[in-house]
């Protein structure tokens, strides 16, 4: 009986709904409070007006008063600082797909790294400078590394496979909340700003990047150069 090589691209679209659920590593910094993040009693009080508002306004009258509420909170101030500067570049069809490319195994993320003469293994083990959780949890594996004689979990990679970008998640008042997909570049951002491998050890372990998916890396790099030699605080 043979069995059919596993293909990271089937595997990845056909992944379990378990991985929709992501950690908070590229959510806004802050609370997200408007609009969708609530008290009980403030929800309890919106059922109530909204009942209210039900026996005594007419179908068109309820639409109208729905639609002029959510453009108040599209609009608000709270809303408009939630959102991220450039943030369009993550919108779209388009530039989704530009980010779901080169889908990879964390196995392979620790081979590259290891093949750019770091120490990092698959399996735990702190006599190693880099490595992977024994487990994972709802489709995330944490990557591990000893920081200024700690062991730190630094980032998490997706788990079984994930693409080179991240792709985000926004919501119905074009706020960011969290990842779609965890990209494996996000990951080694992470690494190199945590001081847990350098900038050139990942452009051996990865090579040089280029390209609109690559922006945001790059400038966050070119962010973590400056503030290292004092520049930016």
């Amino acid at each position: 009986m043979t069995t059919k090589p596993i293909d990271a691209n089937e595997a990845f679209w056909t992944r379990p709904t378990s991985w929709e659920k992501y950690d908070d590593e590229m959510e806004p910094e802050g609370e997200v409070n408007v609009p969708d993040v609530k008290t009980r009693l403030q929800i309890e009080r919106d059922l109530q007006q909204f009942a209210s508002y039900r026996r005594e306004k007419s179908p068109e009258e309820l639409v109208e008063i729905m639609l002029k509420e959510f453009e108040f909170n599209y609009n608000s101030p709270a809303t408009q600082q939630q959102r991220w500067a450039g943030q369009a570049r993550w919108q779209g069809r388009e530039n989704e797909e530009m980010r779901v490319m080169n889908i990879r195994h964390p196995y392979w993320f620790m081979r590259q790294l290891r093949r750019a003469g770091i120490d990092a293994r698959e399996s735990e083990s702190r006599h190693a400078r880099l490595w992977l959780n024994s487990w994972s949890l709802i489709g995330r594996i944490g990557v591990n590394a000893w920081v200024r004689g700690e062991v730190r979990t630094i980032t998490t990679l997706q788990y079984p496979y994930g693409p080179e970008w991240s792709v985000m998640r926004f919501n119905d008042y074009n706020v960011p909340t969290n990842e779609k997909y965890r990209g494996w570049r996000t990951a080694l951002l992470a690494l190199i700003i945590a001081d847990a491998i350098t900038e050139d050890e990942a452009e051996r372990a990865f090579g040089k990047v280029s390209g609109e998916a690559s922006i945001f890396y790059r400038q966050q790099l070119q962010n973590n150069r400056t503030v290292k030699m004092g520049l930016l605080i």
